[in-house]
């Protein structure tokens, strides 16, 4: 086939797509519609976000690898702040008070849970039928309401709560998600270095009384030989009980150092989340998007079209044949 072949081939095909213009409009204009008003038999849902500010240099990467120091961990380098957030969030812990919480829901006009909200039956009492209603609402938050993201370019990161219907009801799970992982790392902060801290203040004590002992030692040895320079064994002896003087001391100086630093690190500002913004209520709906699933469908309708053409062009292609 020539290249005058090939145009021909192409403008006749043109022409007949020309030919077929009001069909292909009108499946695209069909598909247009069908996708709008399939919209409308979608539940509306709304996002609700809340930002968290970036922690400075000087503060450390992560409010988890700071609380982690405290123990010798390494959380917070090799893991990413919205990782851990995220989990957090998501754990049992979080998510079984926003379970056990009955929450207020506008457009029912009264106070649901979350089992409600969301459409899970409570059938039975046994423990597992619980246990079952339990891990399905807890699969719906952690799937489809509960996201935490970190915007790469400027480092902040995003809590995004999306619930079904009720945009009032998005932002107060997503202030209370952000409210509960504010009260962990707080109370998880204040535990450690407490705990830190009265390690160090019982270790160091132990530590003076093996220094007061070593010391009472030496001592009572230089009373009874004062010319223990003399004899070779009664230096020795003296050597050692130096030495181990020596040791407890060096020890009793390192633990003294680190538990002012605990001292410090407990009375310090309590570390807390730097939120740049709370959720507000949410004015647009997040999805469904009637424009995007508008166009979505006029496409689809042109290219079901267009196929359509395409194969009865080639049937009466082929019957001319045959004739």
């Amino acid at each position: 086939m020539n290249k005058s072949e090939i145009r021909w081939s192409v403008a006749e095909f043109l022409w007949g797509l020309w030919q077929q213009r009001l069909v292909l409009g009108l499946a695209v204009l069909c598909g247009g519609i069908i996708g709008v008003g399939a919209t409308y038999l979608m539940t509306d849902k709304y996002t609700a976000k809340v930002t968290l500010l970036p922690y400075a240099e000087g503060r450390g990467a992560s409010v988890l690898g700071q609380l982690a120091s405290l123990t010798g961990g390494n959380i917070g380098q090799a893991t990413n702040n919205e990782e851990l957030y995220g989990e957090i969030i998501a754990s049992d812990r979080v998510l079984d008070r926003v379970v056990d919480r009955r929450w207020w829901f506008a457009t029912a006009g009264d106070t649901l849970t979350v089992y409600e909200i969301f459409g899970i039956k409570q059938t039975g009492t046994e423990p597992r039928d619980v246990r079952r209603r339990d891990y399905r609402i807890k699969s719906v938050l952690r799937g489809q309401v509960i996201k935490f993201r970190r915007n790469r370019m400027s480092g902040f990161m995003d809590l995004l709560v999306t619930v079904p219907r009720d945009p009032e009801f998005a932002a107060d799970l997503a202030n209370f998600l952000i409210a509960e992982l504010d009260r962990f790392n707080r109370v998880f902060y204040h535990t450690k270095a407490a705990s830190h801290r009265l390690f160090l203040a019982e270790r160091m004590a132990s530590v003076h009384a093996d220094l007061r002992a070593a010391e009472d030692s030496l001592t009572a040895f230089l009373l009874r030989n004062r010319a223990y320079r003399n004899s070779p064994r009664r230096l020795k002896d003296h050597g050692e009980l130096e030495r181990e003087v020596q040791a407890q001391t060096s020890i009793w100086v390192d633990l003294r150092r680190q538990l002012e630093l605990a001292k410090f690190d407990e009375h310090k500002q309590s570390v807390s989340l730097e939120i740049l913004d709370r959720a507000n209520v949410p004015v647009v709906r997040s999805s469904p998007k009637r424009k995007l699933n508008g166009l979505l469908g006029g496409v689809i309708g042109g290219i079901l079209a267009l196929l359509t053409v395409l194969v009865r062009a080639q049937i009466g292609a082929f019957r001319a044949g045959d004739v």
